[in-house]
């Protein structure tokens, strides 16, 4: 399993720029048109995950115990991604599209607006609704469902959505489960596997009704994962290397508390990796103290912890500071976070460089005296206890060291 697990953190990483002006608008069915194909499967391999010329280091998050969020909690924007795997070296990603989760009419479902075709929920693009287990933490899609309509050059043409054997292509009698994961805000399916290969996997094509047991070959997009990790932010930057500039651009997750902020997906390293910026509302910055991440750098390099600074003299890093600016316009609340210059760097100047980086977070006053209130909820004494390393993985047994402790809406850093 071990391998299967390192593929599925691939898919986590942002592929392809997003626009983010308006908010959350994707141009309507832009990638998933072009991926009609007759599907020719291929094994589980160990997909590396590439950021600039380096690779980042994860570790898979385990499924969560004593189930999910309330539908209220759910409510918000996604980034979704899928991992598409057919005709052996055509498999990637595919992502990020935007969903947005609402609670549906009736009791116990969730409306997803733009599932796999992108969308927002002011926008004219699709709805599909599922039901939502609070106990298990799963949202559930009927196998069959249609989730919209695709403009093809003879014409539109509605999609549906089934689980099918990976072997046979013929449509399995089980619903499509997403597992909501709290470490990383995100639903998550998981195609079945043997710990060698795919046993099934999604299909997205545009048979209608199609029957238990029956085989389809030729569809849009044969997905083995797909997830939607929760948004509330984006973040562009300027990766400088030997052969260049290189621009890139992604979503974010952040939760402010006190003092604190804490966002995932920084600089499109994956949700899984949390940092921590200490918030001066006085000043009106944000700083990346003492933060780090564990790399991997490939070639001679090998595996690095990397801190966020700034080269500065004989050093070679500093803190990281960004200057913040809010603004509340007709378009909302939004807080501004820039620096001109900053790298990720080891002890041995061994690194990303890293220039121009902007992290927009909508919908928060973050220098405001009352900023927090617009992201955070009353504490609930009850709520489970979870732990974090300074990295960002959630740790099941923590012990003797530094931890991020998260229990309900209050976030600290503890020794143990």
């Amino acid at each position: 399993m071990k391998k299967f697990y390192t593929l599925l953190a691939a898919a986590a990483v942002t592929v392809g720029a997003f626009a983010a002006a308006p908010r959350f608008v994707v141009e309507n069915n832009a990638a998933p048109a072009t991926l009609t194909t007759k599907a020719a499967k291929a094994e589980v391999r160990n997909i590396e995950v590439a950021v600039g010329n380096h690779k980042v280091v994860k570790s898979a998050v385990k499924a969560p115990i004593g189930g999910g969020p309330s539908i209220d909690k759910l409510e918000g924007e996604y980034g979704q991604y899928y991992y598409n795997m057919v005709q052996g070296e055509n498999a990637g990603n595919q992502g990020p599209y935007i969903a947005a989760i609402v609670e549906g009419d009736a009791a116990n479902t969730l409306d997803v607006y733009g599932f796999f075709l992108g969308a927002t929920r002011d926008g004219y693009q699709n709805k599909v609704t599922g039901t939502y287990d609070q106990a298990k933490g799963v949202l559930t899609i009927k196998n069959g469902t249609s989730i919209g309509t695709v403009q093809f050059s003879d014409g539109p043409a509605e999609l549906y959505i089934y689980l099918q054997d990976w072997d046979t292509y013929k449509i399995l009698d089980k619903d499509i489960e997403f597992k909501y994961t709290p470490a990383t805000h995100s639903l998550n399916f998981e195609a079945a596997n043997d710990g060698q290969s795919f046993t099934e996997n999604l299909i997205i094509c545009t048979n209608a009704n199609a029957s238990v047991g029956q085989a389809i070959e030729t569809g849009m997009a044969f997905p083995v994962t797909m997830n939607l990790f929760a948004v509330n932010g984006t973040m562009s930057l300027t990766f400088n290397t030997s052969n260049g500039a290189s621009p890139s651009q992604s979503l974010v997750y952040y939760e402010a508390f006190d003092n604190s902020l804490f966002v995932s997906n920084i600089q499109g390293l994956g949700y899984d990796v949390m940092v921590e910026m200490t918030v001066d509302k006085a000043a009106k910055t944000a700083s990346l103290i003492d933060q780090s991440l564990t790399l991997d750098l490939g070639g001679d390099f090998g595996e690095r912890t990397c801190y966020f600074g700034v080269a500065q003299g004989q050093s070679l890093y500093t803190n990281v500071t960004f200057a913040g600016q809010t603004t509340n316009d007709e378009s909302g609340v939004s807080t501004v976070l820039s620096t001109p210059k900053y790298l990720l760097i080891d002890d041995e100047g061994v690194g990303f460089n890293v220039s121009n980086a902007t992290i927009e977070l909508f919908d928060v006053a973050l220098f405001d005296a009352t900023a927090i209130e617009n992201v955070t909820v009353d504490f609930d004494e009850n709520a489970p206890v979870e732990y974090f390393n300074l990295q960002g993985v959630r740790v099941e047994n923590p012990a003797n060291g530094l931890y991020i402790k998260r229990q309900g809406n209050k976030v600290a850093k503890v020794i143990l």
